[in-house]
């Protein structure tokens, strides 16, 4: 897909095996540029080293060092423009009280694994639509 070919993610996923389908569905799905993270603490070093703007994250909730909820809070600490970046929640569970939570911390959406590509799709045009709005 076109649309998603000058489009910057970040993948954070702790499990090498999902990390890396995950990784291949994002560009089968058009992402040209997939940078992944093990967990909320690389990412946050990947964002505050590089120099070029990611679009949309993409992150596991339950990780070893910094989880998915610990990862939202710090990156909505950041200066402006890294604080704004859509998050969309990968989860195993969808709890409401878990849900509840994150929508507090400002996610763009959650996706329940396993996760089709039909629904990452959908989310992430949700996400980046949303933030392009807010921009």
């Amino acid at each position: 897909m076109a649309e998603f070919a000058n489009t910057r993610i970040l993948l954070i996923e702790d499990q090498l095996f999902i990390r890396s389908m995950m990784a291949r569905m994002l560009n089968g799905i058009g992402f040209k540029q997939v940078l992944q993270a093990r967990d909320g603490q690389e990412a946050l070093d990947l964002i505050a080293a590089d120099r070029e703007f990611v679009d949309v994250i993409l992150c596991d909730l339950k990780m070893p060092n910094m989880d998915g909820f610990e990862f939202l809070a710090k990156l909505r600490e950041l200066p402006t423009g890294s604080a704004q970046i859509p998050v969309v929640m990968l989860t195993a569970s969808s709890d409401p009280e878990t849900v509840h939570k994150l929508k507090g911390l400002g996610i763009a959406g959650y996706i329940v694994k396993p996760a089709s590509t039909q629904m990452v799709v959908e989310r992430i045009r949700i996400a980046l639509k949303a933030a392009k709005k807010a921009n």
